[in-house]
Formats: C-alpha cells, sequence, structure tokens
C-alpha cells in the first residue's frame, strides 16, 4: 500500500534508512588484532593527521615529525590545549571530534581532557567498537592495508582469524607512487626484486601480488595514480599498473578501486566544476576502462565533484562502479546538488556515500551526515513521484535504501552482502 502524505512519506524515510544496515565501502580503520594501528578512544581521535598538522602551526619550534613521535596521550594533550582549549575548533577536523563526543552523549561543558577519558575508562577496544558499529548502523566496512609496510605485514603473517566486520582492501600504492621504496621493501621479504624493472622484477611483483591475495582474501586492490599518470604510457607505474596489477586482479577476479582526490572548494563552488573542465584521474579512469573491458574498476571519487559528460561517461561503462560521489561533509547543499546529480545519471547502480574514517569513531559522525543526505535526497525523490501519481511502499524505500548503503556495492564485486547473505 502506498504512502498518502508526504509528512507519513518523510517519517517512512527517515524510519527506513535508520534501520537499513550499512556498509562502508572505503576505510582506514583496523580491527583490535591490529594492536596500536588501530586507532579507537580520544587520543586516537585527537591524533588525526589532520589535527595534528593544524596544531603544529601554532607551534613554530614544533615538527609534525615530532608531534607524530610523541606518544598518544602527549600528542593527544597537546591537540586538545591548542586548537579546543586556547581557541575555538572551527576547523572541519575539530568539529568531527566535537561530533563524536555528542554522538556518545557526553556533557560538551566538559572541558578537562581527564574528565574526556574518564567516559572511556570501562571500555576496552572490542567494547568500544562494538558501541560504535551499533550507534552508527555500520555493519561491515572496508579496510586499506598495505603489507609492505612493516607493522602490519607483521600482524598479517600472524594473524589467524580477522573480525568478520572489517574486509580488508590490499592497498598497492607504495608500488606505484614509491617503486624505490617498495622495491627496497619486496627485497627485504625476500622477493628478488630490483629497482630496474626488468622481467625477474616483474614477475616477482606479480608473486608478491599472488601471495598477499591470499593471505588477506581483498575485496579489491586500492590504487592512487601517481601525478602525471597516462594510461599506455613507458612509466614504471604504468609497467607496474599493465603487467603486474591489471594481470593479477584479474586472475582473481577482483575490482581495481583508483581513489581519486577531491579538488579543495573554492567559494562559491569549484571553478572546475563551473567551468565544466573534467577530473584528470577520471579520465584515466575511464581510459582504464575502455583498454580493460573484463576488469572491473571502483571509482572512489571521495566528494570530487564530477561533470555531467564524465557522468555520462561513466554510465556506458557495465566494468565501473562509483563510490563516495556525494561527500556527507560538504558544506550547504553541495552534497545534495551531487547526490541527484549521480542519481540522475545512475540511478541505484552506485553507492554515493562512504566514510573513509582513520579512527573507529569517525564512524559516528560521518553516517549520522550520511544518512540525513540520503533521506533529505530521497524524500525529494520520492515527493517528485508521488507528485506525478507513482504509489511509493515501504517495500520500495527499504529496498532503494538497502540499495546505496551497500548493495550495490556488493552486487558489484559479486559476493553476498554479509548483513543481509543476498
Amino acid at each position: 500500500m502506498g504512502v498518502r502524505t508526504k509528512e507519513a512519506l518523510r517519517e517512512l524515510v527517515r524510519k527506513t534508512v535508520r534501520a537499513v544496515p550499512i556498509t562502508d565501502a572505503f576505510t582506514e580503520l583496523y580491527p583490535e588484532a591490529f594492536g596500536s594501528l588501530m586507532r579507537w578512544g580520544l587520543d586516537g581521535l585527537l591524533t588525526s593527521r589532520a589535527l595534528l598538522e593544524e596544531a603544529v602551526r601554532f607551534h613554530p619550534g614544533l615538527t609534525e615529525e615530532e608531534a607524530r613521535s610523541l606518544p598518544r596521550p602527549a600528542a593527544a594533550e597537546l591537540v586538545w590545549q591548542t586548537l579546543f582549549l586556547d581557541r575555538t575548533p572551527l576547523s572541519p577536523a575539530c568539529r568531527e571530534v566535537v561530533a563524536v563526543l555528542h554522538a556518545l552523549g557526553w556533557d560538551g561543558r566538559r572541558k578537562r581532557l581527564s574528565a574526556w577519558r574518564y567516559c572511556y575508562d570501562d571500555l576496552t577496544a572490542a567494547d568500544y567498537l562494538d558501541l560504535v558499529f551499533a550507534r552508527s548502523g555500520v555493519t561491515t566496512v572496508c579496510m586499506l592495508s598495505d603489507p609492505l609496510n612493516d607493522a602490519e605485514g607483521q600482524v598479517w603473517d600472524r594473524l589467524h582469524a580477522l573480525d568478520p566486520r572489517f574486509n580488508p582492501v590490499f592497498s598497492v600504492d607504495r608500488l606505484l607512487r614509491d617503486w624505490k621504496k617498495a622495491c627496497a621493501c619486496l627485497r627485504a621479504k625476500d622477493y628478488a626484486a630490483a629497482e630496474q624493472l626488468d622481467n625477474g622484477t616483474l614477475e616477482a611483483v606479480r608473486s608478491y601480488l599472488r601471495y598477499s591475495i591470499v593471505r588477506l582474501n581483498p575485496l579489491y586492490l586500492a590504487a592512487s595514480l601517481p601525478d602525471g599518470y597516462a594510461a599506455g604510457g613507458a612509466s614504471d607505474a604504468d609497467r607496474l599498473l599493465r603487467e603486474c596489477i591489471l594481470p593479477v586482479a584479474g586472475e582473481a577476479g577482483i575490482p581495481l578501486g583508483i581513489r581519486l582526490e577531491a579538488p579543495e572548494p573554492l567559494s562559491g563552488g569549484s571553478r572546475r566544476a563551473q567551468d565544466g573542465e573534467g577530473s584528470a584521474d577520471f579520465s584515466v579512469l575511464l581510459e582504464l576502462c575502455r583498454r580493460h573491458p573484463g576488469q572491473k574498476f571502483l571509482a572512489l571519487v571521495s566528494g570530487a565533484e564530477l561533470t555531467l559528460p564524465e557522468l555520462k561517461a561513466a554510465r556506458c561503462m557495465p566494468n565501473l562502479h562509483l563510490a563516495g560521489c556525494a561527500a556527507a561533509g560538504t558544506p550547504g547543499r553541495g552534497a545534495a546538488v551531487r547526490l541527484q546529480g549521480c542519481l540522475d545519471m545512475l540511478g541505484l547502480t552506485m553507492t554515493p556515500i562512504y566514510s573513509g574514517a582513520e579512527a573507529a569513531d569517525l564512524l559516528l559522525p560521518a553516517w549520522e551526515q550520511g544518512r540525513s543526505l540520503l533521506e533529505s535526497v530521497l524524500c525529494e525523490r520520492y515527493a517528485a513521484l508521488a507528485d506525478a501519481g507513482w504509489s511509493i511502499s515501504a517495500e520500495d524505500v527499504e529496498r532503494d535504501a538497502a540499495e546505496l548503503l551497500g548493495g550495490a556495492f556488493w552486487r558489484f564485486l559479486g559476493r553476498p552482502n554479509p548483513a543481509t547473505g543476498l
């Protein structure tokens, strides 16, 4: 039976979106088994890259590297005193901290860090993960992992079972963006790699990729293309991508995700969007899709503004899935406008939002904003359909919300959604 009034429709959409389990398609989180790599609680929240970078600007005698080398509690004290007590926490990174504390229901009048820490005292890392997953509505996260990182590699070498809520994403950034360092890491793991990309080295890279895929069982590979990358070029990055990464991903039957950087917003919107210019990274990704039609690709857009021609081109690529095309943190109605544009061109065949969270706590504000965004846009769409005489049922809303909050992502991967088994 269809919903009869717009007020009833809004309430139905709100309740449904809040009840649908969420898959977060890209994060930089770690489960408890990764020990100190897992950032959680107030100290983990306050020691993000963005907050440390912001804090050291007020301490000319302190470098960012020195701040990062501090014990985590000391670094958190520095950030709290500098950005939250000595000044008003106005930046987006500061507001995220305030939003987390608000979401957890703690008293915002408490200004001493020790008072906030007291709220965490009775919680273990496992308890806190359970709390955050339950309150955020997230049931499954994709966790970026680089086996060439010494600390991560050591955990993978001894890990027997991974928290089922965490699904690995295999980062190949180091291979593409810093081959010299990656080569040294491979040699340290007894792979016969040389800085010159000869046939033996390429085979060593393929062996490393195959072994890591078996070890991690990743949902997809993830890469950030180096500056100036051109598909079909002769650079080391292009050879590694073309002769190693893509063939091995194809053998394993898993997608390659390409991370696109969002441009810095300008007043009134980005100049690129206003002028209708496209993203260099996205044009390269489209070219890769054309050159490798049998390989699946994920566009990890992270709120980057895509033009209408880019979205039309993406619609014509059955081997391409867009994720993160609507960044919930975008000021004003920018995120809603982007989501509307993506719905116009791609319908329900996309995953509009992921958090990119670096600390478990950040799932809370990210998905509060994300679900509010989705509610707003779906209400607007359904109201227009109702005005045109189309009946909207509760089943319609539940199906659509489930698609946009993870169903379309799992379908593209060709794997069952662990939240539903479908």
